[in-house]
């Protein structure tokens, strides 16, 4: 008994899936659409800030926080374990010429990485904030009277929105990671 493999049909969905995933792709960081910062003065904008912040400054006074590379080295193996848990559904996509439905995906994924790493202040690894920033911040926060029941008499207090987390007093920066396709 001899047994024959047609396999011109395989090479064909092959070679159009290759054709198909090698023309897009999926971009992750501050892209042109969120990179203006809201004070309309600044030159600051967020990719510089984010390039600042990823790699320190030169003269030491702003400390690496990096959130791309970071990110890569704490999540790389666990977007590695999506995609090999979910290959088949990728697969079926992909022969389905949904390419950039799985881009999108995987896009979405790595930005929630990103933003775990602010939550996480850089997966508890950022260096913390100096006093000058934490006073610099608290001056900034605005303060108002309210009522003290235990000595029942008004005292100066600072609002709610005072945030010493790192890389995120106001938030803009976190808010700039994005996704896009193309």
């Amino acid at each position: 008994m001899e047994v024959k493999l047609d396999l011109k049909n395989l090479d064909k969905y092959t070679k159009r899936m290759k054709a198909d995933l090698d023309k897009h792709y999926a971009k992750v960081g501050v892209l042109s659409a969120k990179n203006n910062r809201d004070e309309d003065d600044s030159e600051m904008t967020n990719a510089k800030l984010a390039a600042v912040h990823e790699f320190g400054t030169h003269d030491g006074k702003i400390p690496a926080r990096s959130f791309f590379q970071l990110t890569y080295e704490e999540r790389g193996e666990d977007m590695a374990a999506f995609i090999e848990s979910n290959e088949l559904a990728i697969l079926k996509k992909v022969m389905s010429g949904k390419t950039k439905d799985v881009y999108k995906q995987l896009g979405a994924k790595w930005v929630s990485y990103i933003n775990e790493c602010f939550e996480t202040e850089g997966f508890g690894k950022w260096a913390p904030l100096s006093e000058a920033t934490l006073e610099a911040r608290l001056a900034k926060t605005p303060t108002g009277l309210r009522y003290n029941k235990k000595t029942d008499e008004m005292v100066q207090s600072r609002a709610q929105e005072f945030n010493p987390k790192i890389l995120q007093d106001t938030g803009q920066l976190e808010r700039s990671i994005m996704y896009e396709v193309v």
